[in-house]
């Protein structure tokens, strides 16, 4: 995991589930070494992890 952080005046959250889950999974599969079984396990949708 990669965190990067610069003083910007918006904040754009990138969700690397749906990152993943919207490549073709032939590159999904290739490049990440997951199999289709696995990549399908992998949330669609972004979740949230702390609500206010």
């Amino acid at each position: 995991m990669f965190l990067e952080m610069f003083k910007a005046d918006r904040f754009v959250d990138v969700s690397l589930n749906q990152w993943i889950r919207r490549m073709p999974p032939e590159m999904a599969t290739a490049h990440l070494n997951l199999s289709l079984d696995q990549l399908a396990k992998i949330p669609a949708e972004k979740q949230v992890v702390i609500a206010g």
